[in-house]
């Protein structure tokens, strides 16, 4: 069993925690996020996730490299 730390971007109170046995499938993941988060994710079908690991190299991304990242995407 891992502890997976996730965030929903834009959503107050969007970082939570989901534990899953390391031999599930991407998509069991998918499922337990979507089933810790209903209400965040009422709209969206656990197959439409986007999931991103948050490390560059071995450490992980701070929350200045997200807004680098936004500012990029709204270009």
């Amino acid at each position: 069993m891992v502890k997976l730390f996730c965030a929903i971007i834009g959503v107050v109170g969007g970082t939570f925690g989901v534990d899953i046995d390391d031999a599930e499938s991407v998509f069991a993941l998918k499922k337990a996020i979507k089933a810790k988060k209903p209400n965040a994710l009422k709209d969206v079908n656990a197959n439409n996730l986007q999931l991103f690991l948050a490390k560059k190299s071995t450490e992980w991304l701070k929350s200045t490299d997200l807004l680098r990242m936004r500012k990029r995407d709204r270009r």
